[in-house]
Order: C-alpha cells, then sequence, then structure tokens
C-alpha cells in the first residue's frame, strides 16, 4: 500500500481512496463507505460465529456432526479422558434427520441442538477445545447399572 503524505489519504493496490484517521476506529474506504478496524463479535468469540450446515449421508452419528460443525472453527472435542464418561453415548447416538440441516444458527446453539437437553456444553477456551456433561437431572443414580435408572 503506498501513502501519499501530508494529505491524511492512502491509496490502497487497487487505486482506490482510504481516508484514514489515527485517532480513530473507523476508517473510510470509500465516498460513502466507512469500515471498523475492529474484529467482529464472531472473530472475538468464536462460538458465536453464524454457521450453517447440512450434513452429508456419510455423517451418521451426533460425534460425526460435531466433528464435522467444529472442523473449520478452531475448536475441537475434548479427548475422552478429559470429558464425561457418559460422553461416549451421546457421540455414539444416531444423528437425527431433523438436525441433517441446521442455520443460519449460531455455533454454540448448533452444538448445543445436536448434543440435546441431557447435555450442558463445556468449553476450555485456552485450548480451544469443547466437550458436554450429562446435566444433573440424567446422571445415572448410584442404583446398580442394570437397571438404567435416573435420578429423579
Amino acid at each position: 500500500m503506498r501513502a501519499l503524505h501530508g494529505a491524511g489519504i492512502l491509496v490502497s493496490l487497487l487505486g482506490t481512496p482510504v481516508l484514514a484517521s489515527s485517532h480513530s476506529d473507523v476508517l473510510a474506504v470509500d465516498r460513502y463507505a466507512l469500515v471498523t478496524l475492529q474484529p467482529t463479535a464472531e472473530q472475538q468469540d468464536i462460538l458465536s460465529a453464524i454457521v450453517n450446515v447440512e450434513f452429508d449421508d456419510s455423517v451418521t452419528t451426533v460425534g460425526q456432526a460435531f466433528q464435522a460443525i467444529l472442523k473449520d472453527s478452531g475448536y475441537a472435542l475434548a479427548s475422552p479422558e478429559a470429558s464425561d464418561p457418559m460422553l461416549a453415548t451421546l457421540l455414539a447416538a444416531p444423528l437425527p434427520g431433523v438436525h441433517r440441516q441446521l442455520g443460519p444458527i449460531h455455533l454454540r446453539t448448533a452444538l448445543r441442538t445436536l448434543a440435546g437437553p441431557a447435555w450442558q456444553l463445556t468449553v476450555d477456551r485456552v485450548h480451544r477445545k469443547v466437550s458436554f456433561e450429562l446435566a444433573k437431572p440424567y446422571a445415572p443414580c448410584d442404583r446398580p447399572a442394570a437397571t438404567g435408572a435416573l435420578c429423579q
């Protein structure tokens, strides 16, 4: 980018005049167009990005859907060792037909939708990992596992 000193005008490689002020977070890129010099909400909070996904026929489980929807987000599923032991149940569950197309929807909401109401989304922002924990009303009781009873 070339700068024309003294005029407060920058000329881009395409030759479009760009007006800049060193004291503003707004940039005039054309006679009637202004752009902000701040990151978007989605760039600051990746999980608030809006996604529109349609899973192809090769995606058959909720776990595969999580992998696909997180693919380009910068986030990934947490390792099984760092997750709720019951998470394997969710990941292996068949993807409901009604969830084959989601959006436009926030990424965070899409993840929660795929998981369903029995699961709470957990986010490790340091390592950019997501996981799910079984919500308390759905946690197994201390009864014998053979009964499959849930706490009430």
